[in-house]
């Protein structure tokens, strides 16, 4: 299955307990993922896009960090085509937004329907850790190219 979607980051303190497992439970058009506490938001290139991803980090910063992503069925190929309108939009720079900017329509990724489920998502995630929405950040695009 092929996945697209945001690395999210927030202060240690939003951060729900067991979240992974509470929020998969519940949640199937969209999943989060890869868990990074005291974490720090790194860029790889592949095939000449940038992608987002996390890692620890070597001293304390305070922030942790998750992918929330949804799956891509029509494959790589679409995939990749996101990718790379993400990538355009953001003038060849991963793509940092506030959440709530998102969430309001004035980010430029509002409007690429492929990335509706995660509206949803972020509402959940919100309920599970109030003031998710107003206080996080979202970087773009994320995304991972498992074979099916």
């Amino acid at each position: 299955m092929t996945s697209l979607g945001f690395r999210i980051e927030i202060s240690n303190h939003f951060l729900a307990k067991n979240l992974i497992k509470r929020f998969n439970a519940k949640f199937t058009s969209a999943q989060v993922s890869d868990l990074v506490k005291e974490g720090k938001i790194t860029i790889e290139k592949k095939n000449g896009m940038l992608i987002v991803h996390g890692l620890k980090s070597d001293y304390k910063t305070g922030l942790s960090n998750f992918s929330l992503m949804c799956d891509i069925l029509e494959g790589k190929e679409e995939l990749s085509r996101l990718i790379q309108i993400m990538n355009v939009l953001g003038n060849d720079r991963l793509i940092k937004e506030k959440i709530s900017s998102f969430m309001s329509g004035k980010s430029m990724l509002s409007a690429l329907p492929q990335l509706s489920p995660l509206k949803d998502a972020i509402i959940k995630l919100d309920s599970m850790m109030p003031g998710f929405i107003q206080h996080g950040w979202y970087y773009a695009p994320e995304a991972t190219f498992n074979d099916v």
